[in-house]
């Protein structure tokens, strides 16, 4: 009977959580020629709606390293359904290898 009431407990706090999963995926990480000013990281929301990027990091480890060597957090960004967000290295390189419209966010 105890064993009964405890799932029926379980069942009853997992009903009762809304679980909302973001469609974030990053879609690119690349490093053209192997130069270090070109690369950039790009994440897309494939979801139906803007997703706030609260606790959302990207985080690096180089080689063989134990700990991350860097880590940016997203906190202060919302992506909107269907919209993407680049990280590069270098604004003016990025912008000059890859021909960004002024009006584009980098």
């Amino acid at each position: 009977m105890a064993f009964k009431n405890i799932i029926r407990g379980i069942s009853s706090l997992l009903l009762s959580l809304n679980f909302v999963f973001a469609d974030i995926i990053i879609t690119e990480i690349a490093d053209p020629n192997d130069s270090a000013t070109s690369r950039y990281v790009e994440i897309h929301n494939s979801g139906g709606a803007s997703v706030t990027l609260t606790d959302y990091y990207l985080i690096r480890w180089t080689n063989a390293n134990a700990a991350a060597s860097s880590s940016i957090d997203l906190s202060s960004y919302t992506l909107a359904s269907g919209g993407f967000l680049i990280f590069a290295v270098n604004k003016t390189t990025f912008e000059a290898n890859f021909s960004v419209a002024n009006s584009a966010t980098v």
